[in-house]
């Protein structure tokens, strides 16, 4: 069976250190490697100077980058719009299937135009989900801010510029999301979310449940030590849609509160002063340290140190860092979005709280300094996650999965 993923990151063709996103595809296909019947290929879009490689039986196939590369080039694409750039990727990645010839098209998210090989080929489609872009986008700007206000937040000629070209960007997305909808009928998914959403969006849609692998490092037993003075870890990208403003927020709340030793460390987001402008609270101010991005060891040794997990975003569908601090054996308060209410039980093994909710998320962060309550719930957490994210039941879900959708057409 020859299987063709496209995917929005390079997977295991480099060997990135630090997480960028797609972590969980990188241990699928050290999974689906392993099947001695599967012949994989991989396409995805590559910075610099792309080259096809083989190996053993995975075939990576990179693609150059039209949004990326000389002034030139990104002249060009500015000019013309997202558009070119999608028709040049689109042309590439039918040349991929016309070299392949794949049994199946496997495209892993809607973020892209990949999903539109399907208005292009017989070959069957199926579209993993990550995000979706169109609640998403509905949900981009945290309350009470405009459009006007988000772009001109910075008045350099260039930022506001670049926030022109950003929300051009995602009403593109849009658009072409609502015609992948249109043309492809399969669909792998994990939460109660997003099989609401394909149905939605896709009426009559064929709908299969595949779990992700996480990532490795977060297997093993963990060995759990609560602090003795609070620590609160989150990982949140820069994006305004992460809820970065609730974090600070909410931990002004706490400080307010008579609760001021405690630190917040937020991974991956290193840059936010649009929610700093907005709210009017410096991370410094109220114990918010940004640490930027790390690899899967530091990560996995803060959530085993830490008191609790938070992720406050306005939208999301099933985020892997939530799932990484369950394994960790970390309780998670989370924002009842998306499909989070699939992830997190409520006063089980976590606490869902409404979005922007900093009071409701500074109480069970109280609640949790109760170190029996914390100890239990991470426990849950725990046995729940690695249920949930077995790679052998993964895999084998997957693999028949593909042997359903092919048997189908014959």
């Amino acid at each position: 069976m020859r299987i063709l993923w496209f995917t929005n990151t390079p997977s295991n063709y480099t060997s990135a250190t630090t997480y960028q996103g797609g972590g969980w595809i990188s241990s699928l296909e050290r999974r689906i490697s392993e099947c001695s019947d599967i012949e994989l290929g991989i396409c995805f879009l590559l910075n610099g100077q792309p080259k096809e490689r083989k190996e053993g039986n995975t075939t990576y196939f990179p693609i150059g980058n039209p949004r990326r590369g000389n002034r030139l080039a990104r002249m060009r694409n500015l000019m013309s719009g997202p558009q070119h750039a999608d028709a040049v990727i689109l042309r590439e990645c039918l040349d991929v299937v016309e070299h392949f010839r794949p049994d199946l098209i496997h495209v892993f998210g809607l973020e892209d135009v990949f999903g539109l090989v399907a208005q292009h080929t017989s070959i069957p489609v199926v579209i993993h989900v990550q995000g979706i872009i169109q609640p998403i986008y509905n949900a981009l700007l945290p309350p009470f801010v405009s459009w006007r206000s988000w772009i001109y937040s910075d008045l350099r000629p260039n930022k506001i510029k670049m926030r022109f070209e950003e929300r051009r960007n995602w009403r593109h997305s849009c658009r072409r999301e609502k015609e992948i909808f249109d043309c492809v009928h399969n669909y792998f998914g994990r939460t109660e979310w997003d099989n609401m959403m394909t149905e939605l969006l896709s009426p009559g849609r064929i709908y299969h449940h595949i779990d992700e692998i996480l990532r490795e490092e977060f297997y093993p037993e963990p060995e759990r030590v609560i602090p003795k003075h609070p620590i609160i870890v989150s990982t949140l990208s820069d994006s305004t849609i992460k809820g970065i403003d609730t974090v600070l927020k909410t931990a002004l709340i706490l400080r307010e509160s008579g609760m001021n030793e405690f630190r917040w460390l937020v991974y991956g987001a290193s840059n936010v002063p649009f929610a700093e402008k907005s709210t009017g609270i410096s991370p410094n101010s109220v114990g918010v340290e940004m640490c930027g991005t790390v690899n899967a060891h530091t990560l996995r040794e803060s959530l085993t140190t830490c008191t609790v997990f938070v992720h406050p975003s306005y939208i999301d569908n099933s985020p892997n860092s939530v799932c990484e601090a369950q394994m960790c054996s970390c309780p998670v308060i989370a924002s009842n979005v998306g499909g989070k209410s699939s992830l997190v039980r409520h006063g089980i093994d976590g606490y869902l709280v409404p979005s922007n909710a900093p009071y409701e998320t500074a109480f069970y962060i109280k609640k949790l300094l109760d170190v029996s309550l914390n100890t239990s719930m991470g426990i849950e957490a725990r046995q729940a996650a690695m249920k949930r994210h077995s790679p052998e039941q993964i895999t084998k879900h997957l693999l028949e999965a593909y042997h359903n959708l092919l048997d189908s057409i014959k």
